[in-house]
């Protein structure tokens, strides 16, 4: 990558001495990050990796080009400034943070702007971004009609999903979220679903996904004309650092989030589905009406929508709840006053309202009246499955939960010993499963990572059996899995009334591996001191 471009030829000696002094710190940095990612001709280890495991690489000089700005001076970033639009980059905030957008990115935002209104009600009526227009798919009837037909004779194996199955699709026709439909113009697409069972959820034990990915004859499926959008939900590291710094907790999530927004009718015949209660039954053809569960948008699109409350809102408090503080469906505030949290959990819902989101399962670490609890346990995964995380989405080994009546931390473990034979992808997979955000767990987790690294080190193969040693060294480790359920960690880190913080980190390595700890210290008026793992 080459300094050209980003400041103009300079011609008086001003102009010659702040371009130097430019050159001199991007390519002191340059030279910093070639040591991480390596150069074109030589790819460093790091590099090389990321291309084996499938890591799209083709920006990395983006990637650095921001890695420099955000060390520059204020008089260089202004130089960046006026250059910046050349090189086709936006800019937003998350979390304080800037995030540098693509231009496909900054297309999505401009969709949304030019083409979302309100109905009556408030309610959002948004357009699916398109970056390639949708007559270029081709026939999708038949696979949707053939993957009916599996469906249904997977379904006749379980009487109970067949229940659950048709009472989701029950529950959609009767919410009118779609409509059965006779005909239908061109162009329109046929999305096949399938089922996913959660039997860990409070609510939705069946969710009914629909794959807007399926092929069509074309060699073009609906999410492959989508415009993603650049991923505007909140930061969940940064969510649950602030759960930890408040007294009092309020949780809650919005009820069928993605639903609460309607498509344009102009766009709702690229979202049909065949349906029928049993297979001796005529076939029927459906329209969805409302943002989709499987449609590539889906996430930007009703994130989006929240934003926008935040934006139109007045109260700066409800405005950062709403910007800061869900992450897509889910809501985690607080506060070190009781009663002014009750009061910002009131005021987010009644603006939310206005946008036909509801909230509901609320959550709080004391008793009150106006909210009252409906859960005392609280799964910290936040946001929809398969948003963020992996699609569709997959049960999880191990996964962080709070207790709301104790207000602790703990693990819940759902160990099950691989039936297969163990694997470098089992394991790998086994570890991808492990839902611990806050690393509280790492010094656990760490020896499963070493003994990955090891076949790494022995160019295992992915579906290779493993040696009997090393399998029943993967086995200990799960079966160890289970006593992690019985840690409670306290969630408050801070002193109520403190008059001082301060922040400790500690540093350790070794030959295998190397790791940090945190931890706050406060300090109150009478002279008292609390540390809390971080």
């Amino acid at each position: 990558m080459k300094l050209d471009g980003l400041l103009p030829d300079s011609e008086d000696d001003e102009q010659l001495e702040e371009r130097e002094c430019f050159e001199n710190k991007y390519y002191a940095i340059i030279a910093q990050a070639e040591c991480i990612l390596g150069t074109e001709s030589v790819p460093s280890t790091n590099l090389r990796s990321l291309k084996l495991l499938g890591e799209p690489t083709e920006h990395w000089d983006t990637l650095i080009i921001y890695m420099v700005v955000s060390k520059l001076d204020d008089s260089t970033e202004r130089a960046w400034e006026k250059h910046r639009s050349e090189l086709g980059l936006g800019e937003q905030q998350k979390d304080g943070k800037v995030v540098v957008q693509s231009e496909v990115e900054r297309a999505c935002q401009e969709d949304f702007v030019l083409n979302t209104r309100r109905d009556p009600q408030g309610r959002f009526i948004v357009k699916i971004p398109f970056s390639e227009s949708p007559t270029l798919l081709g026939d999708s009837y038949t696979q949707a009609y053939r993957r009916l037909v599996a469906l249904e004779k997977r379904l006749s194996r379980s009487t109970n999903c067949a229940q659950l199955y048709k009472a989701f699709i029950d529950e959609y026709i009767s919410l009118g979220h779609m409509d059965r439909i006779h005909d239908f113009p061109t162009p329109h697409y046929f999305m096949p679903h399938f089922c996913v069972f959660n039997e860990n959820s409070t609510t939705t034990k069946l969710r009914v996904v629909f794959d807007a990915s399926a092929k069509s004859t074309s060699d073009k499926s609906l999410n492959d004309l989508q415009m993603v959008g650049p991923p505007i939900q909140g930061d969940l590291f940064a969510i649950l650092l602030r759960f930890r710094e408040n007294a009092y907790i309020a949780c809650a999530d919005i009820e069928k989030m993605y639903r609460q927004v309607l498509i344009d009718v102009s766009q709702r015949d690229l979202q049909l589905i065949l349906w029928r209660s049993n297979p001796a039954a005529p076939l029927e053809i459906y329209r969805l009406n409302t943002v989709t569960y499987g449609t590539a948008s889906a996430p930007f699109l009703s994130v989006r929508c929240l934003r926008q409350l935040a934006m139109e809102c007045n109260d700066v408090d409800v405005k950062r709840i709403i910007t800061h503080d869900f992450y897509v469906d889910d809501m985690i505030t607080g506060s070190d006053d009781k009663d002014e949290l009750l009061k910002l959990c009131e005021k987010t819902a009644n603006v939310l309202s206005t946008g036909c989101f509801p909230l509901r399962k609320w959550v709080f670490n004391f008793k009150n009246d106006s909210l009252p609890s409906s859960h005392t346990l609280k799964d910290l995964s936040l946001g929809e499955p398969g948003i963020g995380l992996t699609y569709p989405p997959q049960s999880k080994t191990l996964g962080l939960s709070w207790i709301s009546q104790s207000d602790q931390l703990n693990y819940q473990s759902k160990v099950r010993l691989p039936s297969t034979k163990i694997t470098k992808r089992v394991i790998l997979s086994t570890i991808s499963q492990i839902f611990d955000p806050l690393g509280l767990l790492s010094p656990t987790i760490m020896t499963v990572k070493i003994l990955l690294q090891r076949l790494w080190l022995l160019k295992t193969d992915w579906d290779t059996q493993l040696p009997e040693e090393v399998a029943d060294e993967f086995k200990r480790f799960l079966s160890n899995l289970d006593v992690l359920s019985c840690l409670r960690i306290p969630r408050h880190t801070f002193t109520k009334h403190h008059i001082r913080a301060e922040l400790h980190i500690f540093t350790d390595a070794s030959q295998k591996a190397y790791g940090a700890c945190a931890y706050i210290r406060t300090l109150t008026q009478n002279g008292s001191v609390s540390e809390g793992q971080y």
